[in-house]
C-alpha cells in the first residue's frame, strides 16, 4: 500500500501578509504512477487529493485541490 502521505518537491516562497504567488513544484514522473500486475505494465495514477502547504506535518498551512494536467 502507499502511504498517505509523499515528499513530491519543494520549492520555498516567502511573501508578505495578505500576498499571493504562483508557484510550481516540479515533481518526478514516476510519482505518479504504479506497476499494473495484470497488464505487467506502469500506469499512470489519477489526479486526486490534496496537496498540503506545510513547514512539516505538524504545521499544515493551507490544503490546496490538485489539478490534473
Amino acid at each position: 500500500p502507499r502511504s498517505r502521505y509523499g515528499w513530491p518537491g519543494w520549492q520555498a516562497v516567502t511573501l508578505a501578509p495578505g500576498g499571493s504567488q504562483t508557484v510550481e513544484v516540479p515533481t518526478d514522473l514516476r510519482m505518479w504512477r504504479r506497476w499494473d500486475v495484470a497488464t505487467a505494465a506502469w500506469d499512470l495514477l489519477p489526479v486526486a487529493g490534496e496537496l498540503l502547504v506545510a513547514r512539516g506535518l505538524g504545521d499544515v498551512r493551507a490544503a490546496l485541490p490538485l489539478a490534473d494536467h
